[in-house]
């Protein structure tokens, strides 16, 4: 096996529990699994529309330059995005009261 053709593979499933690291961070409990399921629906889109927009780049700028840049790209801004505008939640521990816990 050669390993370079692996690396990136393998840093695509490292990448994965981030996704929900970052969710479990900064989204109150109750709202966990719709921000989730948000989460995952936007993926599956680009999942969908990136093969027919890589293709038609290749068929049309006949390299694959123009797909690794725009894919590049992305990336640059998702992290600039993360960057920006992700804050992590508040600390405050919940009363039991507000944690629907009767006593």
């Amino acid at each position: 096996m050669n390993s370079p053709s692996h690396a990136p593979l393998f840093a695509l499933c490292l990448s994965g529990s981030t996704y929900w690291a970052l969710i479990q961070d900064t989204v109150p409990g109750p709202k966990l699994g719709s921000v989730g399921g948000c989460v995952h629906a936007i993926a599956n889109c680009a999942g969908i529309v990136g093969p027919v927009v890589t293709g038609v780049l290749i068929q049309q700028s006949h390299t694959f330059f123009s797909a690794f840049a725009l894919a590049g790209g992305i990336a640059l801004a998702s992290v600039l995005a993360v960057m920006i505008l992700l804050r992590p939640r508040s600390e405050r521990r919940l009363q039991p009261s507000e944690a629907g816990i009767v006593r």
